[in-house]
């Protein structure tokens, strides 16, 4: 009797188990589907001169339940991009938090900020396009003239927590802008000063020195007036024959 009810109260443990484990799993599943990623809808650059521009987008985060984190990146060499956004910079005094990026979520630990990387800003959700911009120089970074440069937006959705900084996997790029520091080298209609295609030279044909260019015969009189004819549509027929007349006359003469 001892012995059966052991059983019984294993076999309950193991099936509450079972419940808890099958509920959890429903519940993660769940929270992981409401995900929603941002969306980034344009990107372009204004303001650009020999060491300076601004870098402007817009970014959608109506589905983004929790709102997003943004950053954009420039670079000569679009290979040198990070894969994800980094981790905010800290304030003068930074508050009790840790950053763990997308770690928890799928994503890589190397969020760490490094040398180079731009801020990392929030942004809230909202049911329309929101507008960002970065004005380079407000950061004192200062371009170098006559270069080329690559830059786009990064974005993830924000997840909501208390003391920690924490994002879900996996990120969003924008399609990416370039723009150069400096006056665009001159296109060829601009340097003809004309500002159209240069008239090519006529062409003329030498003949080879010592020789006559042939001489064009002129028609005579005969087929001036057979062409005459075949414009005024008369019958070709008739005015070959009546040019035969006129050479046999003249022959006769002679």
């Amino acid at each position: 009797m001892v012995n059966q009810n052991s059983a019984a109260r294993f076999a309950l443990g193991w099936q509450l188990a079972l419940v808890m484990s099958m509920a959890t799993f429903f519940l993660i599943a769940a929270d992981v589907s409401r995900a929603g990623l941002p969306v980034i809808e344009s990107e372009s650059v204004t303001e650009v001169s020999e060491t300076n521009a601004v870098l402007h987008a817009q970014l959608n985060t109506s589905e983004a339940l929790d709102g997003a984190y943004y950053q954009f990146q420039l670079a000569e060499d679009p290979s040198e991009f990070r894969p994800e956004v980094s981790c905010p910079e800290d304030d003068p005094e930074p508050p009790e938090w840790q950053c763990f990026g997308s770690l928890l979520y799928g994503g890589s630990i190397d969020h760490v900020r490094q040398p180079g990387d731009l801020p990392t800003e929030e942004l809230p959700n909202a049911a329309a396009g929101q507008p960002v911009s970065l004005d380079l120089s407000a950061l004192g970074l200062e371009l170098k003239p006559q270069t080329t440069y690559h830059f786009r937006v990064v974005a993830v959705e924000r997840e909501q927590e208390v003391d920690t900084i924490q994002w879900r996997y996996p990120p969003v790029y924008g399609a990416g802008q370039t723009f150069f520091t400096g006056d665009q080298p001159e296109s060829p209609d601009e340097t003809s000063g004309t500002g159209g295609s240069s008239p090519l030279p006529e062409l003329r044909i030498v003949p080879p020195e010592g020789e006559e260019p042939p001489v064009r015969s002129r028609p005579n009189r005969c087929q001036r007036w057979q062409k005459k004819q075949a414009r005024q549509k008369k019958g070709i027929r008739r005015a070959r024959l009546q040019c035969n007349r006129v050479r046999a006359g003249t022959g006769a003469r002679r």
